[in-house]
């Protein structure tokens, strides 16, 4: 994991609350209690673009005294108090390891009187034991923990479900099919402003797309990161001019997708004022954990539709009712283990 620690308090209001909790040791309206931000290395493109991918946030109230020993102890994900990502609620989830951290101060500042204030910034190097990056892929980088979800069974994260789709798009090289990133895909559900939407929607060129998927997580609040429980897939057909939801819970995610539908029809052109909406036919889950695994099973599906079926009439719905239900979708694990474990292969013999 990378940490960065950002001061808060700027404000007068903070300085008050944080000198009233004594979270920082004698250092008065100065020393603002920190944040904060912690998320997995790999979710960066090449670990040095970040962009927008999950973050797991941890508030740590940081003592005076940790800080001049130069060490502060992350807490697991998961523990109370913290958000453990998403689907921590679910049976059979596996904690993540304990991650040690290391915090370095590199900034200060001296008042008008020439006194030395107390540091307020830190460099923080965290690193899991034992997750280590196994595979490079396009954008995505999995890491030891990704192959244990697989195995568990646990809850899908957002990193395998992007693998998935970066693999599927690999294989299908077609320039008319979208693969959205979950990340992307939330960003643009909850951005703040126009503005914002305008920025993250523009790049993916939806008038040039006969087919956009397009993922749903039912965390709506970006200041919980990795926050959901529940995954979904939502389908753009520039054919019939509809986006179709599917949702292996029927109904738990639809606030979610049509929330995205509303904002992504704004970007269809003249096809957008007239775009419809839909709830797909989808086989229900039969645990609490499966979920990505129907999102990706369907997603697979209308891309085979796609190269295959896309001047036939008919849409891809009856293919769903027809090949996807809990025995199919349930053997995918192995699936995508086997073709992580390929590709961890050809890395190692320098292969492609």
């Amino acid at each position: 994991f990378l940490l960065c620690l950002c001061p808060l308090g700027h404000r007068e209001r903070d300085r008050e609350s944080t000198r009233e909790r004594g979270d920082w040791e004698g250092g008065g309206p100065q020393s603002p209690l920190p944040l904060f931000l912690a998320w997995p290395a790999g979710a960066c493109k090449g670990d040095s673009d970040c962009g927008w991918r999950s973050r797991r946030r941890l508030r740590l109230p940081l003592r005076r005294r940790r800080a001049e020993q130069q060490q502060v102890e992350a807490p697991a994900a998961g523990e109370e108090g913290h958000d453990g990502g998403p689907g921590r609620r679910q049976t059979g989830q596996q904690r993540p390891e304990q991650a040690a951290a290391v915090a370095w101060p590199f900034s200060s500042s001296t008042s008008g009187s020439g006194q030395r204030r107390p540091q307020r910034s830190f460099l923080i190097m965290v690193c899991p034991k034992g997750d280590e990056k196994i595979l490079s892929f396009g954008d995505v980088v999995l890491r030891r923990s990704d192959l244990d979800i697989l195995r568990g069974p646990h809850y899908i994260n957002d990193r395998i479900i992007e693998f998935f789709l970066c693999d599927l798009s690999t294989s299908t090289s077609l320039d008319d099919i979208l693969h959205v990133p979950p990340s992307i895909s939330f960003w643009i559900a909850n951005c703040p402003d126009d503005d914002s939407l305008r920025d993250a929607v523009q790049p993916l060129k939806l008038q040039e797309k006969s087919t956009v998927l397009l993922t749903v997580n039912d965390n709506d609040d970006v200041t919980v990161a990795e926050g959901g429980h529940h995954w979904s897939l939502l389908a753009y057909d520039r054919r019939k001019n509809v986006f179709v939801h599917h949702d292996s819970l029927r109904g738990m995610n639809s606030s979610h997708a049509e929330k995205l539908y509303k904002r992504l029809k704004r970007f269809l052109g003249d096809l957008g004022s007239s775009a419809g909406y839909v709830e797909g036919f989808t086989p229900r889950q039969e645990n609490g954990y499966d979920c990505g695994l129907f999102v990706m099973a369907i997603a697979k599906l209308i891309v085979e539709w796609h190269v295959q079926r896309r001047e036939l009439d008919e849409q891809w719905i009856p293919l769903v009712v027809d090949e996807v239900n809990a025995s199919t979708v349930g053997q995918m694990r192995e699936q995508i283990l086997s073709r992580i474990e390929h590709l961890m292969e050809q890395q190692k013999g320098g292969g492609h």
